[in-house]
């Protein structure tokens, strides 16, 4: 309300008290990788639960996995992505050994994927 009855000037914003910021600028760095990736075994059978540490400055966390062995041929299924660190992959069949990783997203692009951690479904 107050930027529609200013006009959008700045020279009237400045004066209603509040600060006004230039935002032709941004200054973002790039996305940092995700570190500390632990899997856990959720409550049910067949899930696991990806949490990674929090990554400043980013949007969005992307999680992949695999129950192919880890290497360049591996087939990754990705997960929705999410705003938040952890991650619930459902529906592994038990016994399966399951590969994940993750990465994250900003306005500057995509982070390398993380190291990759593996656990046995149960």
């Amino acid at each position: 309300d107050l930027i529609s009855k200013a006009g959008n000037s700045e020279l009237k914003l400045s004066k209603t008290g509040f600060k006004v910021f230039d935002t032709s600028f941004k200054s973002v760095t790039d996305p940092g990788i995700p570190k500390g990736l632990v899997l856990k075994h959720g409550s049910k059978s067949g899930e696991i639960i990806a949490i990674c540490n929090r990554v400043l400055k980013v949007k969005t966390y992307e999680t992949r996995y695999t129950t192919d062995n880890f290497g360049p041929e591996a087939r990754w299924i990705s997960a929705p992505a999410s705003t938040r660190r952890k991650t619930t992959i459902s529906g592994l069949k038990p016994g399966r050994i399951v590969w994940v990783q993750k990465r994250t997203f900003n306005t500057k692009g995509y982070s390398e994927w993380s190291k990759p951690v593996k656990i046995m479904v149960v």
